[in-house]
């Protein structure tokens, strides 16, 4: 729908209605006066979906979410001021992980700016370098072609796919009157674009080069590997890998589950005797792997190592990958289905140690975040699941197995910032339940976000230890003097009330047995809701410690 009232709505709508050609409908907007023509024109086109969001912080993260999970851009919408700034966070770890994302900042127009003017500071390219495209739109204005402006839109829209995904960032710079008012809009400047508004297509298609890698060269070289390893890292698609090499699948891989995929690398390297077994071929799939034990077990491989990625991006944190390979992860899938390789004892070492590891873990039920990774993989079969960092993150990779789950997370900048938005963005995309494994403190730094849980379809499990347990696991844990009030930041929060001021449907557990009892509650709920489990950190990191001595000793003795 175009609007014609005044300049401000048309272009506001006619840029929203390319948008929805583009196949891109879902807005997450924040309060604002300076935006209102992009609300009102969103609010006015039926084909639209349409999130208020209270802080841009927020809506930042739920468009995250929404892309990771839809495969599609969401645009931010914001009025002037500060409000551009805290997207910030989330624009930096769109950049991380290559999501796409269109931020639209409202501005005053340019004889407000550097005046003192209320509400007004410098937008110009303020996420600099973090995004992938910016510019400052001119105040609306007949001088300035509606073409130009359906063209730019394109550009914008292709340049946040390709050649890397990430943000694009348009200042609009809107003069009043700002509501749906009439105002003089001359009939050629309208009729300028007739020919587009009756045809329904969109105004400029681009047309990308289709990934082709010279994969022939990469199946040489697993060919011609005594003993070659794969290892997949964040994807972001469901990869199939039924090939006799060990495959190394980090828990954000969603690589379906066979039986040669290795679970529990990381603590199968913990014995010395198998980490000094090296490979002569390591092939690294998407990028941002949580184990570093295993990029340390790699890197003194001292052997050829190849990526795979879908985007072009430098990610090497090592700076060792000998060679790069651009290529759509499933055309990477058929290709390693297409080599026919025998089973190996490299392969079954792998296997069988793999073994010795499930077996320890399956006798392992301390009330623990081992214990509870575990169960709740176990139990949510086929569900969407979002794992929080710090050690949530770590603790399914290490002791949980995925067989048929969908795993997400914000492993770009590895931030709590925004984990619960995040959440909501992917179950928007998904329109189905999403479970959200959180800790504590990510939890309150995204406390205002539960202002929307009873819109979505999110289930919160949250683990409560009372502050940070993953610096249990860093040497300054040893300095108690600065350690538990400058580091585990211990808090007095209650879970309950905070769920009550939000009308969140509440439920806990502090053992095993309400654990087991309380699990099952979430699944089988048909509501958004927050389980709480509440348990002790010291207790906690030395079952950490107790586990990784038992699969060691074990490793060590079948060798």
């Amino acid at each position: 729908m175009i609007i014609k009232d005044n300049i401000n709505l048309f272009w506001a709508s006619v840029i929203v209605e390319e948008l929805i050609r583009n196949n891109i409908t879902q807005f997450y907007v924040s309060p604002g006066s300076r935006s209102t023509p992009f609300v009102i024109a969103i609010t006015r086109n039926i084909n639209t979906k349409c999130k208020i969001v209270y802080d841009e912080r927020s809506a930042a993260f739920q468009a995250i979410g929404y892309a990771k999970s839809s495969g599609k851009a969401a645009v931010l919408i914001c009025t002037s001021g500060s409000a551009v700034t805290h997207y910030y966070p989330a624009i930096i770890e769109a950049e991380a992980t290559g999501i796409p994302l269109l931020i639209f900042s409202s501005d005053r127009p340019i004889e407000l700016q550097n005046t003192g003017a209320n509400q007004t500071i410098n937008q110009t390219n303020i996420f600099n370098n973090h995004v992938n495209y910016f510019q400052n739109i001119d105040t609306p204005s007949e001088s300035v072609k509606i073409e130009y402006l359906l063209s730019l839109l394109n550009y914008c829209i292709n340049v946040s796919q390709f050649p890397k995904k990430g943000g694009v960032h348009l200042n609009f710079r809107f003069r009043e009157p700002l509501e749906p008012t009439k105002a003089y809009l001359s009939d050629s400047y309208i009729d300028s674009i007739a020919d587009w508004e009756n045809s329904k297509t969109i105004f400029k298609q681009y047309n990308n080069p289709i990934f082709n890698s010279h994969l022939n060269d990469l199946k040489n070289n697993i060919l011609n590997a005594k003993k070659p390893l794969i290892i997949v890292g964040r994807v972001g698609v469901e990869i199939n890998l039924p090939i006799n090499i060990p495959v190394f699948n980090d828990v954000q891989s969603n690589v379906i589950f066979s039986d040669n995929v290795i679970n529990y690398y990381d603590n199968i390297l913990l014995s010395k005797s198998i980490s000094d077994n090296k490979p002569d071929l390591v092939i690294i799939i998407g990028d941002a792997v949580i184990s570093k034990r295993l990029m340390k077990y790699i890197n003194s491989a001292e052997t050829n190592i190849i990526s795979v990625m879908d985007r072009i991006t430098n990610y090497d944190p090592d700076s060792n990958i000998s060679k790069s390979y651009l290529s759509n992860y499933n055309q990477f899938e058929k290709l390693m289905i297409d080599i026919n390789l025998k089973s190996t004892k490299w392969l079954e070492y792998w296997i069988s140690n793999n073994s010795i590891v499930k077996d320890v873990l399956n006798d392992f039920n301390e009330f623990s975040e081992i214990y509870f990774s575990k169960m709740i993989l176990q139990k949510l079969s086929d569900a969407t699941i979002f794992i929080s960092n710090s050690t949530p993150v770590r603790s399914f990779d290490m002791y949980a197995v995925n067989k048929s789950n969908v795993i997400y997370s914000n492993r770009g900048a590895s931030g709590i910032d925004g984990i619960i938005s995040t959440t909501i963005g992917i179950s928007d995309g998904t329109n189905d339940f999403v479970y959200l494994v959180i800790g504590d403190l990510a939890f309150i730094h995204d406390l205002n976000s539960l202002t929307n849980i009873m819109k979505s379809k999110v289930k919160i499990i949250l683990y409560n230890n009372n502050g940070g347990g993953i610096f249990n696991f860093l040497p300054i844990a040893k300095h108690e003097d600065v350690f538990t009030e400058n580091f585990i930041t211990p808090h007095t929060y209650s879970f309950d009330n905070i769920a009550k001021n939000f009308d969140i449907p509440y439920c806990f557990a502090d053992n095993s047995v309400d654990f087991d009892k309380q699990l099952n509650h979430v699944i089988n709920s048909d509501s958004p809701l927050l389980f709480e489990i509440r348990y002790d950190n010291k207790k906690n990191h030395q079952y950490y410690n107790n586990i990784q001595k038992t699969i060691k000793d074990k490793l060590n003795a079948e060798l």
